[in-house]
């Protein structure tokens, strides 16, 4: 799937598509709330497993930017807790590090990024 295609589906009938940034490094999550915003997303933010698990119950945000090292857990566990819950958003993968292979395969990303 590419990129406009999950901003796209991220959109879907809404005016303001909600869209959730987890990200525990604050530079970084804020470069990524600027961009979205000025694309017209409402957008909340998390940096912490716990606090993005929470919004995601609460918001449902229908596109996830995720970090796979934060502070309480790993996106891959937080992944595994919403889809468990039957949640399904659209997810990109935004680590510095590389994910391994076998965690692509297993969770589907519908995008990942990494970044230096």
């Amino acid at each position: 799937m590419d990129a406009r295609h999950l901003i796209d589906t991220a959109r879907g009938t809404e005016s303001a598509p909600r869209v959730l940034v987890v990200e525990d490094d604050r530079a970084l999550r804020n470069v990524m709330v600027r961009n979205l915003r000025a694309r017209h997303f409402a957008v909340d933010e998390a940096d912490s497993m716990a606090g993005a698990l929470h919004l995601i119950e609460e918001l449902r945000p229908r596109l996830i930017f995720l970090d796979i090292e934060l502070p309480d857990g790993t996106g891959w566990e937080l992944l595994r807790l919403i889809r468990e819950r039957g949640l399904h958003p659209a997810v990109v993968i935004a680590s510095a590090v590389q994910p391994r292979a076998e965690r692509v395969a297993e969770f589907a990303p519908d995008r990942k990024s990494t970044r230096l």
